[in-house]
């Protein structure tokens, strides 16, 4: 594969990215780095339960006798 990049980074933005990075992890101490098993026992979503999970939270959003959980419905989508 041919590479079709071909940039240079002044010094100076890289500096200034690298600070926004680490101001950026600084300002979200919650976020943990997960280990390979910790990723593997994490439920997940594949394309062919998309569908499912986005069609219950509609009907969690459109029915209010729906209770899927606190906070499920407003932190989605």
């Amino acid at each position: 594969m041919q590479n079709r990049i071909d940039f240079v980074m002044a010094p100076e933005d890289r500096k200034n990215i690298l600070q926004s990075i680490r101001a950026a992890k600084t300002a979200m101490p919650f976020l943990i780095k997960l280990s390979k098993s910790d990723r593997g026992s994490l439920q997940s979503i594949d394309d062919g339960r998309k569908s499912f999970v986005e069609k219950s939270i509609d009907f969690a959003k459109r029915d209010s006798n729906l209770d899927p959980g606190s906070g499920l419905v407003e932190g989605s989508y």
